[in-house]
């Protein structure tokens, strides 16, 4: 399964607000940029078009399978507290989409086009670096040169693990019974996630992980739980209102990890689980315990 993973430095032109999450107001400006490339129908929709092989509709706007719908890309707001003036902005880009990677990049280096709105507040933004997850500089603002990034390659790794943390680092939302795990519990978390990773893999990938070989019927022990829930909130301009965008994080220690469990889980940290993970939610790390 691959993916390629970028982190773009952005300047305001005025102060952020604390405590917003700006992923979602950088997602919409990245479908507007594209689709100002991509679109030459703009008196229709995309339902309406004839077109199929569209990079904004493949990201935005297609629709597989007849349930579940995930998008094959990531955008996290990243940016560390003590800046007040610029934002790091995490992408993750995964699947087929990787071999667009060009337009792609033509499309992110666009958004200096567009205002920037987020809580009521407009900003002017110019993009100053764009480094790979290894920190090499792909794009600097003083030169105007661009890089292509690595494109990487998820494997499956399969081990058994005694014990281990999950340190959940941007809300997680997974559903049991209709409604929202407000505590962890193990069951429904490991389903979302393998079915989020099974998605992904037959739809954007070519099913190119042999999944269905891993077994997903595994006791694993919650030995402390230590999450709580954490609210906050994105401004849909679509449905003209304030949107949770809550959700568990924390730490979780889990025991008894068998090999197939584990691969899952390594997975998970690239590729995040739940609900709304396109705007960065759902990432957790591992630490082996013992």
């Amino acid at each position: 399964m691959k993916y390629i993973g970028i982190k773009v430095t952005i300047a305001l032109n005025a102060l952020k607000i604390d405590n917003w999450n700006y992923s979602s107001a950088i997602r919409g400006i990245f479908g507007r940029s594209l689709k100002q490339i991509y679109c030459i129908q703009r008196n229709i929709t995309c339902k309406e078009c004839s077109f199929t092989d569209c990079l904004y509709f493949e990201l935005f706007e297609k629709k597989y399978g007849d349930h579940q719908r995930y998008h094959p890309y990531i955008i996290e707001d990243i940016t560390p507290s003590q800046n007040t003036n610029g934002l790091l902005i995490s992408f993750t880009f995964i699947g087929k989409v990787c071999d667009q990677i060009s337009q792609l990049l033509h499309g992110l280096l666009r958004m200096q086009r567009y205002t920037l709105i987020a809580a009521r507040e407009s900003y002017k933004l110019m993009i100053i670096e764009i480094h790979d997850v290894a920190g090499k500089v792909l794009y600097d603002q003083k030169t105007g040169k661009i890089e292509t990034p690595k494109i990487h390659e998820a494997s499956i790794e399969k081990r058994p693990v005694n014990k281990l943390k999950l340190n959940i680092i941007t809300p997680i939302r997974v559903k049991y019974r209709n409604r929202f795990l407000t505590t962890f519990i193990w069951h429904p978390f490991l389903q979302t996630l393998y079915s989020r990773l099974k998605y992904l893999n037959q739809y954007f990938c070519s099913s190119s992980l042999k999944l269905h070989l891993l077994e997903t019927d595994c006791d694993v022990n919650v030995v402390e739980d230590k999450t709580f829930w954490k609210e906050q909130f994105r401004k849909s301009h679509i449905q003209k209102q304030k949107m949770s965008f809550g959700g568990l994080v924390g730490e979780v220690i889990l025991e008894n990890i068998n090999k197939d469990t584990f691969a899952l889980i390594k997975l998970g940290e690239i590729f995040h689980v739940g609900k709304q993970t396109t705007f960065g939610l759902g990432k957790y790390k591992i630490e082996i315990m013992e």
